[in-house]
């Protein structure tokens, strides 16, 4: 909680005379800070007062706190560019023309997706204009997200925003900028567009904007919330969810030690099979190809297992050193003892 100073994206030079970290360590009253920790128990949430970096001299967050394409980009998408176009064309005929929009062979189609600008081109509310500002703010998503950014890629991503901006006055005056009360609006105080102008010297100081997605975070309200919670009765989420994950847990650790013994027994058998028919003492009467074959460096070598719990296990056996058990699954590696005690 902190004091208000109104809204610091109303002009980008607000924010040039009391920086981020300023603003981030002011504190209010003490009878507010207990307010606050008295919501934050009812919530069960943690009641940060200040934020981490707030004894870190000359810190400045607008440096090293990095955009996020998923709730920087495509929830300002959702939640500004589609309601612009939805009052500018009207939904039963945005809708009518997503409907009629063919798939392009050869291309990938997206069937829940919003083919935007072909959607409201030729509408007859949109100006030019109109087209060209939200066709801006595309490319600047689009640019933005791209694996490798070059200085021609970061001054393309420039030139996109810059023409959101020159042509941004033709959606307050189709009226397509309205507040929660469908009244219309004639500002920008968009905190979101606002941080757009911090994407080029984010990519300078931190590299590619898509490394720091929160897809793979996000997509865990699926597996650990959304999942389990339709396993559940709709009555008490927490207790049933939380015993819904342990059992999930247990199951794959017993498979793990299934695959493991498996493992082991399979090593054990090809193990013999060497000791017995190959030529190691000079003894036996092996063939010579045979044995060059199962002997390599002293070390055996065991198919991958394909367990029912997907996992995947790479095995190599030793006649003298025995390597860790290596359990992959998907870009995780876990290495275990050969031969575990328990």
């Amino acid at each position: 909680m902190y004091k208000n100073f109104g809204d610091p994206f109303q002009h980008s030079s607000r924010l040039g005379s009391v920086t981020l970290a300023q603003l981030a360590t002011i504190q209010v009253a003490e009878s507010e800070v207990d307010t606050y920790f008295t919501a934050c128990e009812e919530y069960r949430l943690s009641g940060v007062t200040l934020p981490f970096w707030h004894d870190w001299s000359l810190s400045e967050p607008s440096r090293f706190l990095t955009p996020e394409p998923l709730h920087h980009w495509h929830c300002m998408w959702y939640d500004h560019d589609l309601k612009w176009c939805l009052r500018t064309v009207g939904s039963q005929e945005l809708d009518f023309r997503f409907a009629i929009l063919q798939p392009v062979v050869g291309q990938q189609h997206f069937k829940t997706g919003k083919y935007i600008i072909a959607l409201v081109a030729g509408a007859n509310g949109p100006s030019p204009a109109f087209i060209r500002a939200i066709h801006a703010l595309m490319d600047f998503r689009y640019l933005s997200q791209a694996p490798v950014l070059t200085d021609t890629i970061c001054q393309k991503i420039s030139e996109a925003l810059q023409e959101f901006h020159d042509n941004k006055h033709a959606i307050i005056s189709l009226g397509g900028r309205c507040g929660k009360k469908n009244n219309a609006l004639d500002n920008w105080y968009i905190p979101k567009l606002e941080l757009m102008q911090s994407v080029v010297p984010s990519v300078s100081n931190v590299g590619s904007i898509l490394q720091w997605s929160a897809d793979t975070t996000e997509h865990a309200h699926i597996t650990l919330i959304k999942d389990p919670g339709e396993a559940t009765n709709n009555h008490n989420h927490d207790p049933q969810i939380c015993r819904f994950l342990d059992r999930a847990e247990k199951c794959c650790l017993f498979d793990d030690a299934v695959c493991l013994s498996l493992a082991a027994s399979e090593a054990s058998r090809i193990k013999d099979n060497v000791d017995g028919n190959g030529d190691r003492d000079g003894n036996g009467d092996g063939d010579s190809d045979n044995n060059n074959n199962n002997n390599n460096n002293g070390y055996v070598e065991i198919p991958e297992i394909h367990p029912a719990s997907a996992h995947k296990l790479v095995q190599h056996g030793s006649m003298a050193v025995r390597p860790l058990r290596t359990l992959i699954c998907g870009s995780v590696a876990i290495h275990l003892n050969y031969d575990p005690s328990i």
